[in-house]
This record gives C-alpha cells, structure tokens and sequence, in this order.
C-alpha cells in the first residue's frame, strides 16, 4: 500500500491542489479558458486514479520484462487510457 502512494503521489498532491482551488473560490475569479484547463485537469487526475485503483484489483500485477505476456500489458494499457478518456469527457 505504502508502495502504492510513493507511486501515485504527484498525481494525488495535483489532485489535492486542484480541489482546493476549486472549493476555495479561486475557480470562479480566472478567466474562462483557465477554468476549461483546470476542470479538465482535476477529471484526468480523477481518472488516474480511479484507473489505477482499479487495475489494481481487476488484473494481476505485471511484469514488465516478460515479453510473453504481452497481452496483459497491452490490456493494462489500454484500460488506463480508456477510464482516462471517459472521466476527462465528463463521465
């Protein structure tokens, strides 16, 4: 678990970051585009880790040096981008 958080730490402290400038009310005085940028910002950060804690429980780990298994990583892969994907179109 320990290992978990040192991997997933930036992801989790921009995530933090993000939150807060969005409950503080920092949001709402930025300029449009700005606001764009940092919705989007806080949906693919939501969706790494969302993606992360769930590949964690749904496929075995990997090992990146066995190049007969291929297959799992090219699935991992492909999992992340699409949770990515869906959670920074808005659902």
């Amino acid at each position: 678990m320990k290992k978990e958080f040192k991997r997933m730490w930036f992801v989790m402290v921009v995530t933090i970051i993000l939150i807060s400038v969005f409950i503080s009310g920092v949001y709402e005085s930025l300029p449009p585009v700005i606001q764009l940028v940092l919705s989007k910002l806080l949906l693919v950060t939501a969706g790494v880790i969302a993606a992360h804690i769930l590949r964690k429980f749904l496929f075995p780990p990997i090992v990146w040096t066995d190049d007969n298994n291929w297959q799992l990583t090219v699935a991992v892969v492909a999992f992340y981008m699409i949770i990515i994907y869906c959670f920074a179109m808005g659902g």
